[in-house]
C-alpha cells in the first residue's frame, strides 16, 4: 500500500465519523456522494487543526514525522 493512501485514510477517518454524526442528526436532506466526500475531508482537516491548537495551548510537543519509504519500519534487522 502506498504511503499516500495511508495519509488520506488518516485524514478522512475522523472526518468520516464527524460527517456521519452530522448527517444523521443535523442534515435535513440526504447528501450527495460529492457532499459526503467534501464534508468528510473538511471535517477531517478541521479535526486535526483543532487537535494541533489544543496541543499548542497546553504546551504538548506536536511533532510531524516523515516516514521513509525505503527504510525499515521497526529498525534494523539482523
Amino acid at each position: 500500500m502506498d504511503i499516500f493512501f495511508l495519509q488520506l485514510a488518516i485524514i478522512f477517518l475522523p472526518g468520516l465519523v464527524w460527517e456521519r454524526i452530522d448527517a444523521q442528526f443535523a442534515q435535513k436532506r440526504v447528501p450527495t456522494q460529492f457532499d459526503v466526500l467534501r464534508r468528510t475531508f473538511v471535517f477531517g482537516v478541521v479535526a486535526y487543526i483543532v487537535t494541533y491548537g489544543i496541543c499548542r495551548l497546553l504546551g504538548f510537543p506536536f511533532e510531524l514525522f516523515e516516514p521513509k519509504k525505503d527504510s525499515t519500519f521497526l529498525g534494523k534487522l539482523l
